[in-house]
This record gives structure tokens, C-alpha cells and sequence, in this order.
């Protein structure tokens, strides 16, 4: 998740800086904020998936 938010973020930071013709520094900003915002989101994302699999597997055992 990490590698993912990074490598997005530097696209992105990219982008805004040779497509869009924004300066370098814009462009950094947005690498750094927006990989680590992405890579922030997978995480929790990654996280209260496996905490509601295991209230699932919780209410599973105790109804079985």
C-alpha cells in the first residue's frame, strides 16, 4: 500500500508539474501529501476490513 501511494503520488506530482506547467516545488507537494494521503486511506481501509472479518467470524462462533 505504501509503494502504491507513492507511486501514485509521484505521478501525480508529475503530472501537475509537466502537464499542467505548475512549479517543481507544486509538484513535490503534491507527491509527497498525495502518496501519503492514498497510502494513509489503503491502510485504514486494510484495517477495518480485517476488524469487521473478525467481528464476522466473532458473531459466526458464537451463533454456530
Amino acid at each position: 500500500m505504501l509503494i502504491f501511494g507513492w507511486m501514485t503520488g509521484l505521478a501525480a506530482g508529475l503530472v501537475v508539474s509537466f502537464v499542467y506547467g505548475a512549479p517543481l516545488w507544486l509538484g513535490f507537494i503534491v507527491w509527497s501529501l498525495g502518496g501519503s494521503m492514498i497510502a494513509l486511506a489503503g491502510l485504514v481501509s486494510i484495517h477495518l476490513l480485517s476488524a469487521s472479518h473478525e467481528k464476522d467470524s466473532r458473531h459466526a462462533a458464537r451463533v454456530s
